[in-house]
């Protein structure tokens, strides 16, 4: 069962190549919105992590391991509270871990949480759910247990030891450095054990690595038992030498201390939490939304329901485009950001509390105002990041109509070129409307880096920094400031020493990319001798000559749906004859064309055909 309500997220999706390349095992991930992690089976812990992120549970010889976040060991246990400790057993549903989302969300990578089998040696097939579940009421996985190879004890004739090593890294060997050494063991045949003060551990196991608590600076013994033991024993003893290295890269030497209010000690450098990579250098655009003038009492309720599903049906439709645009540019994940925004604008309590403040003789915008509100309130009241960047989400659906209520400009603003935009929030279809080429980054003093708007930052490629210290909104515009999305930090006036090494950053990764381009024409080949093909998804003719431009080998998706939506009409053959021809020529002779067939329904609704859901 799910221990946490949210999102299933596929490992492979999980920004961490050792989750997602199944290092640690097999499973899946979920994005939380809920704070205790519920015992997903009834089951015994034999682990629990001293930061208390992370724990594993024994179910007849399965190894269940949940790991809460992404680099939350940093966090040394603040913002975690553990329910059980080692030997515990638990029934189905009993809390395990109880963290602050809050917290855990400003200060750690990520809230993604992983939820794995450990030992896949002895499972025959995993089968994971997708969506959104609740705890301890939905399905997370069905693990079909299979012939696993039992831990053959370690003999002590014919092994191959080495000397006591010391664990360099700070944390020691939790999730990620432990998934590390298990791999390397995994490329032997020989028997490798991890030996501390009397304890031994399978160095195969990420969990029994785990439960021997190493951390920085103490000593571990490698032995291993049986063929290449000697190789295997130097191959560790490598790993846990040089591959490990710190959970996190030194600060610069000269590094400002930052005092408790986010800002470093001179005034000049503001601090939040990276959202998007990156740095440039610009001039403040205070971005401020305007507050909408209504009257609050309407004397027809009839035409004051009328006007907001008239509202309602215009924001579906505007809607409907982003997300079109967003798909057509092979982004599914942003396009889904407008698709779930098409979903709250269906939410049954938001249109029955706006129809209960129509009829006790409330105006349209006035109802939809206070009902939308008092949704985004209820959910950034939950102090979770992650909900609060979900309120977000509802303050955009919600003003979005209100606009098209009143009748308001609902337009994007004009931002002038090189502008590092600073706001209190930015709104999804906001982020999304930013044009790259003027706005080189953007701050905002709420947020997080999961929410909504990060992940837009990310797909226009611009840096951004969330919940920045608020005296941002304060900077005159105009001031020149270097915004780094790596560090989280944006720094006012910079000296032109601090410049040039920006400059230096960026001329850097330009380089990378311009090496990276370099070999684009050529033929994608392992250095094994596989041969890879390499095409791309596209939604019209101009993304069609990108793929020849990018050295692209042809399109293996031509989304044919982009031809029949947002329009009134269907294509005719000739139309579509005249489109996939001209993507075609712009291919060449010599690259494939796959089109795939109308997908259209759903989550794609025409509006000249009605299709029954």
């Amino acid at each position: 069962m799910t221990p946490l309500s949210g999102v299933i997220v596929p490992l492979d999706k999980v920004p961490d190549p050792v989750f997602a390349e199944r290092l640690v095992g097999d499973g899946v991930s979920i994005d939380p919105v809920s704070q205790d992690v519920l015992s997903p089976c009834d089951a015994r812990v034999i682990q629990v992590h001293r930061a208390g992120h992370a724990l594993t549970l024994d179910v007849n010889g399965i190894e269940i391991m949940i790991h809460v976040g992404l680099d939350t060991v940093e966090l040394k246990g603040e913002g975690f509270t553990s329910r059980v400790k080692a030997g515990d057993k638990v029934r189905q549903g009993d809390k395990l871990i109880t963290f602050d989302a809050d917290l855990v969300a400003r200060r750690a990578r990520s809230l993604l949480t992983q939820v794995l089998i450990a030992n896949m040696d002895a499972v025959r097939s995993i089968t994971p759910r997708s969506g959104m579940v609740t705890a301890g009421q939905d399905v997370l996985m069905e693990v079909v247990i299979g012939e696993g190879a039992a831990d053959t004890p370690l003999e002590k004739d014919d092994v191959a030891e080495s000397q006591p090593i010391v664990i360099g890294n700070e944390t020691g060997l939790h999730a990620r450095p432990a998934a590390l050494v298990a791999a390397a063991a995994r490329r032997f045949s020989a028997d490798v054990r991890l030996l501390k003060d009397g304890r031994e551990a399978n160095a195969r196991s990420v969990v029994s690595i785990m439960a021997l608590e190493v951390s920085g600076g103490d000593e571990v013994t490698v032995v291993a038992r049986g063929d290449g033991a000697a190789e295997a024993v130097a191959a560790i003893e490598h790993t846990l030498k040089h591959d490990l290295g710190p959970d996190h890269p030194p600060a610069p030497a000269a590094a400002p201390l930052v005092s408790h209010d986010g800002s470093d000690q001179s005034g000049r450098s503001l601090r939040g939490v990276g959202a998007s990579p990156g740095v440039s250098i610009g001039k403040v655009f205070q971005l401020r939304h305007q507050e909408t003038v209504f009257e609050e009492t309407a004397a027809d309720p009839n035409h004051e329901r009328r006007a907001l599903d008239a509202a309602i049906a215009s924001a579906h439709i505007q809607l409907e485009a982003l997300r079109t645009r967003m798909a057509a540019d092979a982004d599914n994940e942003r396009a889904a950001i407008f698709g779930a925004h098409q979903e709250l604008l269906e939410d049954p309590e938001l249109l029955d509390e706006a129809a209960t403040y129509i009829r006790n003789g409330a105006s349209a915008a006035f109802a939809w105002r206070q009902s939308y509100a008092a949704q985004a309130d209820r959910l950034a009241g939950l102090k979770n990041s992650l909900l609060a960047g979900r309120a977000a989400d509802m303050h955009d659906v919600g003003r979005r109509v209100l606009h098209l209520l009143v009748g308001a400009d609902h337009s994007a603003p004009i931002i002038p070129s090189d502008s590092i935009v600073v706001a209190e929030d930015l709104a999804p279809s906001e982020a999304a409307s930013l044009n790259p080429a003027n706005v080189l980054g953007f701050c905002t003093t709420m947020g997080s880096a999961t929410s909504h708007v990060a992940i837009l930052a990310r797909g226009l490629g611009i840096p951004a920094v969330a919940g920045i210290n608020p005296l941002a909104l304060e900077v005159a515009v105009g001031t020149r400031v270097i915004l780094d999305g790596d560090t989280g930090t944006m720094k006012l006036d910079p000296t032109a020493e601090e410049e040039r090494e920006i400059r230096g950053r960026q001329n850097a990764a330009a380089a990378i990319r311009a090496e990276d381009n370099a070999f684009a024409f050529e033929a994608a080949t392992t250095r094994d001798g596989h041969r890879i093909e390499v095409v791309a998804n596209i939604g019209d003719v101009d993304e069609g000559a990108k793929v020849v431009e990018a050295g692209g080998e042809g399109v293996g998706l031509l989304r044919s749906e982009f031809l029949f939506m947002d329009r009134q009409t269907a294509p005719d053959e000739d139309e579509q004859t005249r489109v996939y021809s001209a993507i075609a020529k712009a291919l060449g002779p010599d690259r494939i064309l796959v089109i795939r067939t109308l997908d259209v329904g759903g989550d794609k609704p025409l509006a000249y055909m009605p299709i029954a859901t």
